[in-house]
């Protein structure tokens, strides 16, 4: 009996079967409560061992469809067989064999294929953070970095449900960086702060310049190759075809796990946080389905499971170098020296010629939206010291402080003598200059004045008007200008960032810093030498140069008869008082 035959017999005897509606969606329910329950289940113990290969169990539609049938038609009454938990694993090779397509792991930037788990499994990399989980995880999320690339021949579109977390489509875009010095610059502005505004790369939630090769020559090289890692989330199903994203046809696109599930302070107290994310996919299923261009669909069916595996640290000398080995170990076993990571791996346990067995609802959901950008903590407009001044620390109008400064290169200071300060109490800038003209909005935020306003207006609590002036009445500019004279026999060269802070001193002689501005702009006299880079100051052996730093205080500090300029960076031991001039 051929399967058109099968088909018809089929048709005919569900035409014969009399089952109520009720029954029929009460089976449903109980296969699908069957199928949750086997897909969440643990294979796998905590740092146990990959589960060896089993012989693998396709299921062809007659026989699917012959036990479905029985548990409606057999006295009215469901059978107690359950076909989800007889299921056993597959290997990947199989499982490509038997729908067509390959579900293949890469390394967290795309750049490499994984190989397969010695018993056939798909072992995914993930990617180590610098930092913990913070208290914004819960609309920010973790892009872990699991990503692997759907291939084979004639794939026309793609479609995928992760049951816990989203999925997010990843792409690797390339450039010379000589070539695009705006696209440059936005990127290496881009982070979470800023999502979603950027000219380039404002429609994705996560861009990063991908690492470099070791010792490679990039900063003055305009030849130099620069690669973005591109994430876009799309949601817990996604729906892709070939004709939007030809990478679904040549198995370019990648996509990775995403996951703001957990409680964040749980997982944040966790002793490693982010395998403890990892964990939050223990169990869950991954479903990919292609279409292929004859018309016809494979699925496969990944039940998803973490472990600890070995970690190849690669070459000693670049720490790009290393990567993830698919071998499960026991963390606690390894010689000194080697290192797991958490991570998951993927066991096939259904391959078919079958279409997307879940709804397409909600398929692509986020798609077109992007994360919230991450937000400041507003500020308090004074900065704790441990540090206490005396009136007898205090100088006045004719004394000069010595002070020593980290010179730009940060590898040596330079003793600098400061002249006594002038202030000056301003509603716009001096000059008539704007925002898009301060030093440090230039150069330092990259002429990008909308990320500027976000971050002052969540921090400080005020924002800048195309005019310059402060959106804010609670709040001033003011100007501090002095003279500086390098006293040592060499060049120097400093941040003016650095140079010097203003501050309040307290009725005990605590010093609290004045924390209500970015370091915005300055000016110098004409006597300053050229400086190798445009946000520093050069001061030639013996000279004097008359500096102003522009800074915004609030209103209440500015009244502050306590207020004082503090010069350097060094041990707080003296400080210009100022608080009668404005």
């Amino acid at each position: 009996m051929n399967e058109k035959e099968f088909r018809e017999r089929y048709a005919a005897l569900q035409a014969r079967t009399a089952v109520s509606p009720e029954l029929r969606a009460k089976t449903v329910k109980h296969v699908d409560a069957a199928r949750r329950k086997a897909v969440r289940s643990t294979r796998l113990c905590e740092k146990g061992p990959l589960p060896r290969p089993r012989s693998a169990r396709r299921w062809a539609l007659p026989v699917a469809t012959c036990l479905v049938t029985a548990a409606l038609a057999v006295g009215g009454v469901p059978l107690a067989t359950n076909m989800w938990e007889q299921r056993t694993g597959i290997t990947a090779d199989a499982a490509a064999e038997a729908s067509g397509f390959a579900v293949r792991a890469y390394a967290s930037d795309g750049s490499s294929m994984l190989e397969f788990g010695d018993d056939g499994t798909v072992v995914f990399n993930r990617i180590e953070p610098i930092s913990g989980i913070g208290t914004d995880y819960a609309t920010q999320g973790f892009f872990t970095g699991c990503l692997f690339r759907v291939e084979g021949e004639g794939i026309s579109r793609v479609q995928m449900n992760v049951t816990s977390g989203k999925l997010y489509r990843y792409t690797v875009e390339s450039f010379r960086k000589g070539d695009e010095p705006e696209r440059m610059q936005e990127l290496l502005t881009s982070k979470p702060l800023n999502r979603g505004m950027g000219t380039y790369y404002g429609t994705y939630d996560e861009a990063s310049v991908l690492s470099f090769p070791a010792r490679a020559n990039v900063k003055d090289n305009p030849d130099a190759q620069v690669n973005v890692g591109l994430s876009k989330i799309y949601g817990s199903t996604i729906d892709i075809s070939a004709d939007d994203d030809p990478g679904i046809a040549t198995g370019e696109t990648a996509f990775g796990l995403w996951t703001n599930e957990g409680d964040p302070d749980a997982l944040a107290s966790a002793g490693d946080p982010f395998a403890a994310v990892i964990d939050l996919f223990e169990g869950q299923t991954l479903t990919v389905t292609v279409i292929f261009d004859d018309g016809h669909t494979s699925t496969q069916i990944i039940e998803l499971h973490a472990a600890d595996f070995r970690v190849d640290e690669g070459d000693p000398d670049n720490p790009n170098d290393s990567s993830l080995v698919p071998e499960a170990v026991d963390p606690s076993t390894l010689p000194e020296g080697q290192r797991a990571l958490r991570s998951l791996y993927g066991e096939v346990i259904e391959a078919n010629r079958e279409a997307f067995p879940l709804p397409l609802d909600d398929a692509n959901d986020m798609a077109d939206t992007v994360l919230p950008a991450a937000t400041l903590d507003r500020q308090d407009d004074t900065r704790p010291t441990n540090a206490a001044l005396s009136t007898d620390d205090l100088r006045r109008e004719g004394d000069v402080i010595e002070g020593n400064i980290a010179s730009s290169d940060g590898n040596s200071k330079t003793t600098l003598s400061f002249g006594y300060p002038t202030l000056q109490r301003l509603s716009a800038p001096p000059n008539g200059k704007t925002p898009a003209d301060f030093n440090s909005f230039v150069y330092g935020w990259f002429g990008n004045l909308a990320y500027v306003n976000k971050c002052s207006n969540e921090a400080f609590g005020y924002g800048f008007n195309d005019d310059g002036t402060l959106t804010s009445d609670e709040f001033t500019y003011v100007t501090v200008s002095f003279d500086i004279t390098n006293t040592g026999d060499t060049d120097a060269e400093v941040w003016p960032s650095t140079i010097g802070e203003l501050a309040v001193v307290g009725d005990d002689g605590t010093v609290s810093f004045a924390n209500t501005s970015y370091d915005l702009d300055f000016e110098t006299s004409e006597n300053a030498l050229a400086a190798s880079d445009p946000q520093h100051v050069r001061i030639g052996a013996g000279d004097t140069v008359r500096i102003t730093l522009l800074r915004v205080l609030s209103n209440r500090l500015a009244d502050d008869d306590a207020l004082v300029f503090i010069p350097g960076n060094t041990p707080i031991s003296q400080a210009f008082t100022v608080g009668d001039q404005i």
